[in-house]
């Protein structure tokens, strides 16, 4: 059981460090996207 717990902790600090990083790319993305459409 501890090595999972530990992986569940490796897994969660990954998804902290990722996430916003994936989300943030996503953003821009969509946002240069909506700037090219409308002008």
């Amino acid at each position: 059981p501890r090595g999972a717990k530990i992986k569940a902790l490796l897994v969660s600090k990954l998804e902290n460090v990722f996430f916003p990083c994936v989300n943030s790319v996503t953003a821009s993305t969509f946002s240069n996207f909506l700037c090219v459409n409308l002008h």
